[in-house]
């Protein structure tokens, strides 16, 4: 399943909307 943690933005960004916005994960965004 590591394909999960590929750097893809729109995961990144539904991520962050459900975790709250982690910096480790959206490295890329502010």
């Amino acid at each position: 399943d590591n394909w999960v943690w590929w750097p893809m933005p729109e995961i990144s960004a539904l991520w962050e909307a459900e975790a709250g916005g982690f910096p480790e994960l959206t490295g890329s965004r502010p």
